[in-house]
């Protein structure tokens, strides 16, 4: 079981064998053994919030300090770049993306932390979570908007769904994209049919988004085991919950 001093996670990254937790209340990032969660090493980060790895180093957002890369053979860090509270943070493999809830705005950085451009197209407002699809392209969750939207990497609106409650935080496994509603305290998801909306932008209602599934608070709760499929987390104060893409709990931690 997690000790109690992690408080308030944000975020659960996974790599080869291991997987790391935002701890924002703790002013941590923990990287667990992914076989029996045991503790391998923690780095100081103060309220880390978002988190992507690429390749051999771990992207951090943190509130205080903006985007903090660190070097995971090492275990140091290689540099720290200003970002106005950055909330989520995602990479193609060449650029990082990271939303600023202050500023309304996805920042572009490169991966040595310059400073690229700023994506302000889709007028968002609050924006949290953000997932790079199986298409390249961006899935934001517009936090006061009330909705998901898709860029590609320069701004472009590709597609909107609104009428999603509070959406908190995305993650892309393929096609599926699944989206916590911080309001409702429940996972909506979709095995989308991207080739019917190529081109020009689409703006759908919820519905739209919840064609395979809504979890509740309750079915949460459920003690499930798979076998298989591709796992999806969801953070919640200090328990960790783990989906798979058919939507059903594993009691992980």
């Amino acid at each position: 079981s997690l000790p109690m001093r992690w408080r308030n996670l944000r975020r659960i990254c996974f790599g080869d064998g291991v997987f790391w937790l935002a701890a924002q209340g703790s002013d941590l990032v923990v990287e667990l053994d992914a076989s029996d969660a045991t503790l391998r090493r923690a780095f100081a980060v103060c309220q880390p919030r978002g988190m992507c790895r690429v390749g051999e180093r771990l992207f951090v957002a943190s509130f205080a300090h903006g985007v903090v890369c660190i070097d995971l053979p090492t275990g140091l860090t290689r540099f720290r770049v200003p970002c106005t509270r950055p909330r989520g943070i995602a990479s193609d493999g060449r650029r990082l993306y990271v939303t600023s809830v202050t500023d309304d705005c996805i920042v572009v950085f490169t991966l040595q932390g310059a400073e690229v451009t700023r994506l302000r197209g889709a007028r968002l407002s609050e924006p949290r979570g953000i997932d790079v699809d199986a298409r390249g392209r961006l899935v934001v969750a517009d936090s006061n908007g009330g909705r998901v939207v898709w860029l590609t990497p320069c701004g472009r609106v590709v597609r909107s769904v609104s009428g999603v409650c509070r959406p908190n935080d995305v993650v892309c496994r393929g096609n599926d994209v699944f989206v916590s509603e911080w309001s409702h305290g429940s996972v909506r998801w979709c095995r989308a049919p991207w080739r019917r909306w190529r081109g020009a932008a689409r703006s759908r209602s919820a519905r739209s988004l919840s064609k395979v599934g809504c979890l509740s608070t309750r079915q949460l709760r459920q003690e499930c085991a798979l076998q298989s499929g591709l796992p999806f987390h969801v953070v919640s104060c200090s328990l960790i919950k783990i989906f798979y893409a058919c939507g059903l709990l594993v009691p992980y931690i």
